[in-house]
């Protein structure tokens, strides 16, 4: 982290003191790429998103749905035909295999707003996914001792009607499929859903910085950056 340090992080995100940048740079540690956090204060979508889910959602052969949590095992595997095809181009990506995607939906199932987990098909054909979290930080910080058992897994069920915000974990897009609106589409879904279940603002991260097409889906959406973070790297 080395911008947005007021904040404190929402879901899976990390915080880091500001001396790190510091002491890295320090050390002979230089930049190789920064990743953006935004933020989106939106009860429901700006008027030109919301025009263009509604025009999306009308188009003969486009369909949005949610995550099917009774059939989670077959939408994996449509989530991970998206992802490795969507991200192959991006910086620093590593394909996920079988075995670690079906780790992390294990990991993340009991977390899940399927609301908040949007797939595009075209023709039937699985082209886009979205992924969102309830900010389970907001109650997490009541657990005084970190720990779900026996006992903590109570409290944060009890509290987690009052999570008020979301985190945008991952968008993709399958190439040939980019810039027709899909991404904003999601987004706008996300945002209406969320604000159904009562949170109304929430993050959008991480962003490489060259992602030029998600940052301005983002912005059309009405995010903001917030928090800056730098991947370091040194020629050994």
């Amino acid at each position: 982290l080395i911008e947005g340090f007021d904040s404190p992080p929402l879901v899976m995100m990390a915080h880091t003191p500001r001396y790190y940048q510091k002491l890295l740079e320090g050390n002979g540690l230089q930049k190789a790429r920064d990743l953006i956090s935004y933020w989106v204060d939106a009860p429901e979508p700006p008027p030109r998103l919301q025009r263009m889910y509604d025009r999306l959602t009308r188009m003969d052969g486009v369909r949005i749905r949610t995550i099917d949590m009774s059939r989670l095992d077959d939408e994996i595997d449509l989530i991970l035909q998206i992802y490795n095809s969507a991200w192959e181009r991006n910086w620093g990506f590593v394909p996920f295999t079988e075995a670690e995607i079906r780790h992390l939906a294990k990991e993340l199932k009991p977390v899940v707003a399927p609301e908040l987990c949007p797939l595009v098909f075209v023709n039937d054909e699985p082209v886009a996914f979205a992924l969102a979290l309830p900010d389970f930080n907001q109650v997490l910080h009541r657990l005084k001792d970190g720990r779900l058992l026996p006992f903590g897994i109570f409290k944060l069920l009890w509290h987690r009607r009052n999570i008020n915000q979301t985190r945008v974990l991952t968008l993709g897009i399958k190439p040939g499929y980019r810039n027709r609106g899909f991404d904003a589409a999601m987004i706008a879904h996300i945002i209406i859903e969320a604000g159904k279940l009562g949170k109304q603002r929430g993050e959008c991260s991480w962003i490489l910085e060259d992602n030029v097409e998600m940052r301005n889906g983002i912005e059309r959406a009405g995010g903001y950056e917030y928090k800056r973070y730098r991947v370091y790297e040194k020629q050994l």
